[in-house]
């Protein structure tokens, strides 16, 4: 009759053994679980915040990472926004959209899709100059904004990605018909057709023509030498502004082919 009781015994020893085993191996495999869980966090990249920095002139946006990554640039002036797409980097829980009382810069929008974070920039105005750049110490993104006083002008010339508006090309002037104005004596409307011959010469109008034509050819290294050569030739012609802009604008195209693009030379210019 007490042939089970030491059945019951063992039993109840062997019972307490295994649950023990299994708590000893649950311990182990989720020590190894969470090593395996930080090494593999450690290797990802991450924006560890979004901030803005300290600039005299630009409003600047700093992208603090972790460590450096490449990243695509989409500018859409026209709706005010500029969106940069880093694949395969996540945010991390500290870095969420925010607005801003800024007069370049209205709001920072910050999210994931398919492995992929995009964080858009609403700018104040669609006539913004915007420029960016990767840092190494410390790694970040650094993006520069400036909104611009004049009208946002739609042209082919120069369009790109990352680029901002272009002042538009002159058209060029057709010849004259040869018609007598109300008021004009001949010998006055002769010497207003060799006064404007002047100006064209003195303002270097037939060299502007061809840098511009240069310029929407897309050949921005030679571009910028003509640029300069232009600015030598002709130091107080009308056109240096638009001559000056396009000169920054086509040092950005080029900065922005590189792999790692560096923009001090578009600062510059």
């Amino acid at each position: 009759m007490n042939i089970t009781m030491p059945e019951k015994k063992i039993y109840f020893t062997a019972g307490k053994t295994v649950l023990g085993t299994l708590m000893i191996m649950t311990a182990l495999s989720g020590k190894g679980f969470a090593q395996d869980t930080e090494k593999i966090q450690s290797q990802l990249t991450t924006v560890k915040s979004i901030r803005l920095g300290p600039h005299p002139e630009f409003t600047r946006l700093l992208i603090n990472l972790n460590k450096l990554t490449e990243y695509q640039v989409e500018a859409d002036f026209v709706n005010k926004e500029v969106t940069l797409i880093l694949q395969n980097v996540q945010a991390e829980s500290g870095v969420r959209s925010k607005s801003y009382r800024d007069k370049n810069l209205k709001q920072v929008s910050v999210r994931t899709l398919l492995g992929s974070l995009y964080i858009v920039l609403k700018v104040s105005k669609p006539n913004t100059r915007f420029l960016h750049y990767l840092n190494s110490e410390p790694p970040q993104i650094v993006v520069d904004l400036k909104s611009l006083d004049r009208p946002y002008i739609k042209t082919r010339i120069g369009e790109g990605r990352g680029s901002g508006s272009l002042p538009e090309k002159p058209k060029p002037e057709k010849p004259k018909k040869k018609t007598r104005i109300k008021g004009l004596t001949p010998e006055q409307i002769s010497d207003l057709v060799i006064k404007n011959e002047k100006d064209k010469i003195q303002n270097g109008w037939e060299d502007y023509q061809k840098v511009l034509k240069v310029y929407q050819e897309k050949k921005y290294p030679k571009a910028v030498k003509e640029f300069q050569n232009f600015i030598k030739q002709y130091p107080e012609s009308k056109y240096l502004s638009d001559i000056f802009y396009l000169n920054a604008e086509a040092e950005f195209q080029i900065a922005y082919r590189e792999i790692n693009p560096i923009y001090e030379r578009p600062l510059e210019a």
